[in-house]
Formats: C-alpha cells, sequence, structure tokens
C-alpha cells in the first residue's frame, strides 16, 4: 500500500505547540525541526493538507537541486538502487541522458559515473535554469523491496510499508 507524505519544517519556537495541533494527522518526526504528514487523498487530499498547514508556523519544504545531490549522493555511496532522476518533462533528450548515466550507476566505475552525473545535473540547473522535478529509489530490507519517490514540492511517496524507517533515516541524513 503507497503511503504520501508532505515534509515540513516547524519553526523553532513553536515545535511542541504545532505537533499538539496536528494530531489528527500520522505524524513523522525526521529530526527536531523536520517532519513527514501523512495525507491519506481518500480522506484528506492534498489541498486540505495544505490548507490546513498554512495557518501553523511551519514551512513546506521544497527538494532544492542541491538536496537532490546529496540525496543522489547518499544513495550511490550507500549502494541504494536509484530508478530515476528526472527534469521538467518537456526535457525528453536530457532526461534520456540522465537516465543513461543512471544506468551505469550500478557499474564498478559508479563513482566516476556520480560525478559524471551531478557535473552533468549542476550545469542544467545552473546554467540552463533547470531543476530536477522528482527523483525514484529503491530500498530493500528483508528481502522486500520498495520503491521511493521524490518529488521536488516535498512529497514523497513510500511503496512498501516495510521500508517506511529506512526512508525517513536516509532524509534525515540529507535535511
Amino acid at each position: 500500500m503507497q503511503k504520501q507524505y508532505k515534509i515540513y519544517k516547524i519553526d523553532t519556537d513553536k515545535i511542541t505547540e504545532t505537533l499538539s495541533k496536528i494530531d489528527m494527522y500520522n505524524v513523522i518526526r525526521i529530526d527536531r525541526e523536520y517532519i513527514a504528514v501523512e495525507y491519506d487523498y481518500f480522506n484528506r487530499t492534498y489541498g486540505e493538507l495544505l490548507e490546513f498547514m498554512f495557518e501553523l508556523p511551519v514551512s513546506q519544504y521544497i527538494f532544492m537541486a542541491s538536496t537532490y545531490y546529496s540525496l543522489l549522493k547518499y544513495l550511490v555511496e550507500n549502494s541504494f538502487r536509484v530508478y530515476e532522476i528526472k527534469l521538467n518533462s518537456i526535457f525528453k533528450d536530457e532526461n534520456e541522458e540522465i537516465q543513461k548515466y543512471i544506468t551505469l550507476l550500478s557499474t564498478d566505475k559508479k563513482d566516476k559515473i556520480l560525478n559524471t552525473l551531478l557535473s552533468d545535473l549542476r550545469w542544467y540547473n545552473y546554467d540552463e535554469g533547470i531543476d530536477i522535478c522528482n527523483m525514484s529509489f529503491g530500498i530493500k530490507k528483508d528481502n522486500t523491496f520498495g520503491a521511493v519517490h521524490i518529488a521536488n514540492n516535498g512529497v514523497v511517496s513510500i511503496d512498501k510499508e516495510k521500508i517506511e524507517d529506512e526512508v525517513f533515516d536516509i532524509l534525515k541524513e540529507i535535511l
């Protein structure tokens, strides 16, 4: 069963107060300031979550290019499988080129490939103004494979509940 979370940063002066106001949601504490708020699009939509959280002393966490770079580096260095890094869909050729690098990340030259991929992603971002839209990767736990999708708007989708702890441990490392 897929679960979706929206990442928020809580105002450090109002953490306890804020957490007490969102008890109707399943909230995962990533660390002191960052939380992941689960939303079930059948019961409470994404829009309803945004509207509710708007009144609280929190800010939406937006995955910037630098966060994706840190995530990519962490995943490769820790032998996680990267499935996809996607720029805006109108950049078909660029997305195909990125996918070629991702395929090569499982080879014994992964450090060189990672550096080349990061260099290209930085070039797209800094020189061309093209941001990463999302990234997907896989986690294996106890013979269960799960996929994680992280969108630049701070939405994290996890397809297997069994891997949730690992996902939030990874996010704790990079946020």
